[in-house]
């Protein structure tokens, strides 16, 4: 059976003709549940919701094209520097793309991180609040107010927690299509002596293996950076 894409209408086929309501509970998927319902899902009809920048061939080019150009860059430093990690065009082409993605992490990070440091003081606040009024104080009312509902929202630390690692594990996944697109772009190019010399399995376990990283790094990038302040704020009251 071929996939009829007028089963979906354009107007409701992925993301992109979500309205910002159903783009953040991810409704836009219903459709394509309903498709399911309807008959057995084929492999065309997930193009249907698969947004056009997730696209294999798209994840390839972009990613092809950003390390020509490091490598290009790369050919022109002196050879001492080509040896330093940080100039790595590999390396260097992932964070010329996804720049904007890890900014992204790193700010529902910080939502996280700010909402896990204050929770303990807007608690400890409440309770010196509620052992006045035990003493038969007065504190104003509208303190109390304000505490509990900066320990509410503190408790929608949990909804940046999901939002930080969807993305992260998102990011990782396309990387990882990317790098695995790239060994074998790499591998169509070589001639037949250089193919010669490499085997199926060493293949294999780059790909296989050494590209499974990337979706463990991803989630946890932001924390290279964020889990010392946190610490280090955690820390200065004690000091």
């Amino acid at each position: 059976m071929k996939a009829d894409k007028k089963e979906i209408p354009a107007s409701r086929r992925g993301p992109a003709g979500a309205n910002a309501f159903a783009y953040f509970i991810y409704s836009w998927v219903n459709p394509f549940i309903d498709l399911a319902w309807k008959r057995e899902l084929l492999e065309q009809d997930a193009y249907m919701i698969l947004p056009t920048e997730q696209d294999s061939y798209k994840l390839a080019e972009d990613f092809e094209q950003a390390l020509q150009k490091e490598w290009a860059a790369a050919v022109q430093r002196p050879a001492k520097k080509q040896r330093n990690v940080l100039t790595c065009p590999t390396l260097r082409a992932l964070i010329r793309l996804w720049w904007p993605n890890v900014m992204l992490q790193l700010f529902w990070a910080s939502v996280e991180v700010g909402a896990r440091l204050t929770s303990p003081v807007l608690l400890q606040q409440l309770l010196i609040y509620f052992i006045a009024l035990a003493n038969h104080e007065s504190p104003p009312a509208r303190t109390g107010w304000l505490y509990a509902m900066g320990l509410g929202l503190t408790s929608f630390v949990m909804l940046s927690h999901h939002i930080l690692y969807f993305l992260g594990y998102r990011m990782g996944i396309l990387q990882k299509v990317q790098v695995t697109a790239a060994v074998h772009t790499k591998l169509l190019r070589l001639n037949l002596a250089s193919i010669t010399a490499i085997s199926a399995g060493q293949v294999v376990n780059l790909v296989s293996n050494d590209a499974r990283r990337f979706d463990d790094y991803a989630q946890h990038l932001p924390w290279l950076v964020l889990a010392p302040l946190e610490l280090g704020m955690v820390e200065t009251p004690v000091c």
